[in-house]
């Protein structure tokens, strides 16, 4: 939720997510932040910061250590297998929209 946030930014990152939802089964589409989006963006956060800057895709990824709610292992929960295949699919979600960038 930067200043500047435009639909070009938004249909690039919705893009992206479709692109990484496609790349592995353990990433939500549309999974909203707890407590919703701040009114204010904070730019001492890197993430934030770089996007307002380069008005560009910047994504900031919070490392889940449980398990997700649609696709629960319920014998391993989130493992440490788990989080490299899921690491291992962001370039291919990158790839999916690199025709979209600058």
């Amino acid at each position: 939720e930067i200043p500047s946030r435009s639909e070009r930014l938004n249909t690039l990152f919705y893009s992206f997510e479709k692109s990484w939802a496609a790349a592995s089964p353990d990433y939500e589409l549309g999974h909203p932040y707890p407590g919703g989006s701040p009114e204010k963006a904070d730019l001492s956060m890197a993430w934030n910061w770089i996007a307002e800057r380069f008005d560009c895709l910047s994504i900031l990824l919070e490392q889940p250590f449980k398990d997700t709610s649609w696709r629960q292992d319920l014998r391993r929960a989130w493992s440490p297998q788990r989080a490299l295949r899921f690491g291992q699919s962001f370039p291919a979600a990158i790839l999916g929209v690199v025709d979209q960038l600058r």
